[in-house]
């Protein structure tokens, strides 16, 4: 099992015209065949709109509400996969094989997502299933982004991630991937 260290998410500046950024941190780490991410918002309760627990499934758009992702790219290739989960368990994986042009997605088991209050933090688990992953996946070097979306009761979205190389939130800039990762090394990966 690797270890986790938590990272804290940087607020983007758009958004904050009108919203005081939350304290947003996340880890991420492998245990057995999955790859576990957990993000932590603090002081969430009183401004962050939460979408209600629902049952299960894919679901595109999750990033128009409060929504943790992670952006999963091959080390030296273009390649990667973005990640949604929702508190509502509503999740979405994307395939790229460049930024931000799409490949044939890949046809996954869902993931085990959990959402729970600790006082007034709001925290989110989700657990990957790495064993249907393309064996390329489970064997190199991989680069991760973390981030999150977080809709404020105003209506305003605020943009976390572990850096913001543009003057716009985006995610999918391969500068925002700075966790290096190797499952089968770091990991109990079959």
């Amino acid at each position: 099992m690797t270890e986790s260290r938590a990272w804290p998410l940087i607020a983007h500046s758009v958004g904050l015209e009108t919203t005081p950024a939350l304290a947003v941190s996340a880890s991420v780490r492998t245990h057995d065949s999955e790859m576990i991410c957990q993000y932590r918002v603090t002081g969430a309760r009183t401004d962050l709109t939460v979408p209600e627990f629902a049952e299960q499934c894919r679901l595109d758009g999750l990033w128009r509400h409060t929504c943790f992702e992670v952006f999963i790219g091959l080390k030296d290739s273009p390649e990667y996969v973005e990640f949604n989960a929702s508190p509502s368990s509503a999740w979405a994986l994307y395939h790229f094989v460049a930024e931000r042009v799409r490949a044939p997605d890949w046809s996954l088991s869902a993931p085990s997502i959990q959402s729970a209050w600790d006082r007034d933090d709001l925290i989110v688990v989700a657990c990957l299933d790495l064993r249907a992953w393309p064996s390329r996946w489970r064997s190199q070097s991989l680069c991760m982004g973390l981030s999150a979306v977080l809709e404020h009761k105003n209506g305003a979205l605020t943009y976390h991630a572990l850096t913001h190389p543009k003057n716009v939130p985006d995610f999918h800039d391969p500068r925002t991937r700075i966790i290096e990762m190797n499952p089968m090394l770091e990991g109990d990966l079959p």
